[in-house]
């Protein structure tokens, strides 16, 4: 027989399987630790951080022209950032009777001060996010903009600046996305109300549509 000692077979079990457990023990918390950090960042990653900048125009997307985002771009135009203002239109129901939302906008601006020859609508409507940059584009070259100070709901700013830098491609223009904040949620703690919640789950699948679509 060989020399030396063996440990019993109950006993080589027994560490098999607290090595085992130990295992799985590590990986849990790993787990629990990268869920946590996905869970905190996922938020705050969909808010760009762009600040604003003196530029050409101040763009105002359909998705902000109520009086929050209004009024963050009546500010920028009165601090001098853009001499004028170029308001973004989406495509209604064709039996809606009632004016387009840009229309009250225009209106409204002209409230907060800003001179009315100052502030206009796109020439047509859009129906995506993907289409109200390439139409952008197309205005930017036209009018030789070479920087558009772009306001964007805060959640949704990382996909337009996205589509926005997709769409700019290739061009001598540059868009600056400004998030427009959303008061019904925090993107530090988006999990604690259900806009948040609403916000994330929706946003992160459409990121991942335009991206696989080519489309940022």
């Amino acid at each position: 027989m060989a020399g030396g000692l063996s440990l019993p077979r109950p006993a080589v079990r027994r560490r098999r399987w607290r090595l085992v457990v130990l295992t799985l023990g590590l990986l849990a918390v790993l787990v629990a630790v990268l869920t946590g950090l996905a869970i905190t960042v996922a938020g705050p990653f969909l808010v760009v951080k762009d600040g604003p900048e003196p530029a050409d125009v101040i763009v105002v997307t359909y998705g902000v022209l109520g009086k929050r985002g209004l009024k963050q771009a009546a500010g920028l135009f009165d601090a001098g950032l853009a001499p004028r203002i170029v308001l973004s239109r989406f495509r209604q129901h064709p039996d809606l009777l009632t004016p387009e939302p840009v229309v009250y906008a225009q209106r409204f601006l002209v409230e907060l001060g800003v001179p009315a020859a100052a502030a206009a609508a796109v020439p047509s409507p859009v129906t995506s996010l993907v289409e109200e940059a390439r139409q952008l584009a197309r205005l930017a070259a036209q009018h030789e903009w070479r920087r558009l100070l772009v306001l964007a709901m805060d959640y949704r700013s990382r996909r337009t600046q996205g589509a926005l830098a997709k769409a700019l491609r290739g061009t001598a223009a540059q868009s600056i996305v400004v998030p427009v904040p959303e008061p019904q949620w925090n993107p530090a703690a988006w999990w604690r109300t259900r806009q948040g919640i609403d916000h994330v789950w929706n946003e992160y699948p459409r990121l991942a549509y335009y991206r696989l679509r080519g489309n940022i």
